[in-house]
Formats: C-alpha cells, structure tokens, sequence
C-alpha cells in the first residue's frame, strides 16, 4: 500500500506533466533530476507534515487531520529573460493545480504559500556558473484525512 502522502505527490506530478514545457520531466523525487541537455524540469518534494487527531474512537479507529508542505521546484536553462521566464512557468503551474484544486478527491485543500526564485549571479555576488541553471520554487500546503492506523486509507 502507499502513504497517502505519496499519492498526493504522485498526482501533482500527473497535473505538472500536462504542462507542455514539462512533459516527461516531472517527477516526485527529493532530488534533482537535472541531466546535461534539459530545457526544462521539475521535482515534486515533501517538506514536511504534521498531524492533528480529528475523530476519537469512531468505528473505524482514530483519524488524523494531516497538514503537508509541499515544494515544486522548476529548473530551466538560463535564457535571454529569465523572469519572464519563470513567470511564464508560474502562471500555468498555479492554473493547472487550481484547475484539480482537490487532486482527484486526494485532499481537502491545497494552497499556495509562496514563490521563490532563484537566479544564480543576479544578485552580482555569485559567480555565473558554465551552465546557468534558474529555478522557482513553490511551496503548497495541502489538508487530508486518514485512519490513524492506515495512512495510506484515506477517508
């Protein structure tokens, strides 16, 4: 059986593969999958989680309101125009999870919490590397159910 945690990074990475610019270069991974010759790529990672008590003693056991933090990292080759860039890749991943603001029934919510971009040398105190590599990062918070016997039975 699988964590239902992994489900949820599972179907995020099916909602982030129908993106054009990053069909068959998704995966739910905590590493990077970045090969020499990429254009574009992402990761779907847990950051973490915490768990509440939601029903005490029903008939089906215990259950356990669970809070998880979720990162999409986006990683792209350094371009002319990197912001837009990445802003461009922003808009549809924010409108693709929207559009399944529920991942299939896997959860209750899911918001986004932040954006972060990363742009090696932009800052000028970084020295450029051979092959300029620029991210966004986006951090998701998603709200689910299980037992608490069974993480992987949802309810």
């Amino acid at each position: 059986m699988m964590h239902h945690r992994s489900k949820i990074r599972q179907r995020l990475v099916t909602v982030l593969d129908a993106i054009p610019e990053l069909t068959g270069n998704v995966e739910a991974s905590r590493r990077y999958p970045l090969e020499r010759g990429f254009t574009m790529a992402a990761t779907v990672q847990t950051l973490d989680e915490a768990s509440t008590l939601d029903i005490e003693d029903d008939e089906d056991g215990d259950g356990l309101r669970r809070t998880v933090r979720l990162q999409i990292i986006v990683s792209l080759q350094d371009g002319a125009d990197p912001d837009t860039a990445l802003d461009d890749i922003a808009e549809k991943i924010e409108a693709a999870i929207e559009a399944d603001d529920i991942l299939q029934g896997l959860v209750h919510s899911i918001r986004l919490d932040s954006t972060r971009f990363d742009i090696p040398g932009a800052d000028g105190g970084e020295e450029q590397p051979t092959q300029p590599v620029i991210r966004v990062g986006f951090i998701y918070t998603a709200t689910y159910f299980t037992a608490a016997a069974d993480p992987a039975r949802s309810y």
